[in-house]
């Protein structure tokens, strides 16, 4: 009888044990496979300090990665997101905060969960990935802002202004003030 008591014991704790050593060898390989990111997302990436200056970069694509190393799904995107950037070398810049040293920038960015990859154009940001998004997508909405780059006027360009409406669009008995 004690002996089948101690084992219902420990087998939660093996099965406890068994998992945290795979998740470690997950996230082993994910740091092999990808370890110009990791080094990245290791120093902490960028400080509040330089956050404004590096996504006001004009003609640039910002790709801000918001991650941890501990992070599993973070470690899953990033070779998508260094293979997008590679793919655009010159037009797309990544930058990676670490959340746990970064803590006050990801609270004032309001990063709720992660990886939360932030795309900015000219220093406004354009769009918002939050979770682990498929290569394809990533492409497809990076691709989107990088088009966006040519409307606004090339590098550091801003956008044709918007002419002002006429009386015709108004309905029947409304002036314009």
């Amino acid at each position: 009888m004690k002996s089948v008591f101690k084992a219902a014991l420990l087998l939660p704790l093996l099965v406890a044990v068994s998992s945290c050593e795979k998740v470690k060898q997950i996230a082993d390989l994910a740091k092999k496979s990808n370890s110009k990111s990791s080094a990245a997302a290791d120093s902490g990436g960028v400080t509040e300090q330089q956050f404004a200056e590096i996504t006001s970069q004009p003609g640039k694509v910002v790709l801000v990665d918001f991650t941890a190393t501990w992070c599993g799904p973070c470690q899953l995107m990033a070779p998508m997101l260094d293979k997008i950037v590679e793919e655009n070398k010159g037009t797309v810049v990544l930058t990676k905060v670490d959340v746990d040293k970064s803590p006050a920038l990801a609270k004032s960015e309001g990063v709720s969960g992660i990886p939360d990859v932030r795309v900015f154009v000219n220093g406004k940001q354009v769009d918002r990935i939050v979770g682990v998004a498929p290569e394809e997508e990533l492409k497809a909405r990076i691709a989107k802002s990088i088009a966006s780059l040519g409307e606004a006027g090339g590098p550091g360009g801003q956008a044709a202004p918007i002419a002002p409406a006429s009386k015709d669009w108004m309905p029947k008995g409304m002036q314009r003030r």
